[in-house]
């Protein structure tokens, strides 16, 4: 069981670019990449007809291709293109797209309902983006616990 509707730190800004980037949240596996513009995106990494990790395929422009059959996602997690059915791409096969923030030079997601999704909630880190302060960007520790700890 875990609490959803809140937002989770991803990780550190500076981690996800143009590649693709295979993560787990909450027990989901998700791929992380930035689009053209920089904008962060986070979606299921599992493509819907053979479950093979998107991660596994391709960035081609803002879409993701998986390697296995060409099945190509956009950023809302919608299929914009199937090889094999030009003209019919399959409106049902769509991968999960989670809200993703850049925030305090950290990637913010959302793992529950979008609709509750709200930016604002993330809490304020004063001084973070101060550049009067010290800050570092990197490090850190990875820890098997139980995350109510």
């Amino acid at each position: 069981m875990f609490l959803r509707n809140c937002w989770y730190v991803a990780g550190w800004s500076k981690d996800i670019g143009r590649a693709l980037k295979a993560e787990t949240f909450l027990g989901e596996q998700i791929v992380f990449y930035r689009l053209e513009d920089g904008t962060p995106v986070a979606l299921e990494d599992a493509c819907p007809h053979r479950k093979l990790p998107l991660s596994d395929g391709t960035l081609k422009g803002d879409h993701v291709e998986c390697g296995y059959h060409g099945l190509t996602f956009d950023c809302s997690g919608a299929c914009v293109a199937a090889p094999t059915q030009q003209n019919n791409v399959p409106r049902r096969a769509a991968v999960k797209s989670y809200p993703v923030v850049d925030r305090y030079r950290f990637l913010w997601i959302w793992m529950g309902d979008p609709a509750l999704a709200d930016s604002d909630r993330i809490f304020p880190i004063e001084n973070f983006d101060d550049p009067a302060w010290g800050k570092t960007d990197g490090g850190g520790l990875d820890i098997d616990c139980n995350y109510l700890w």
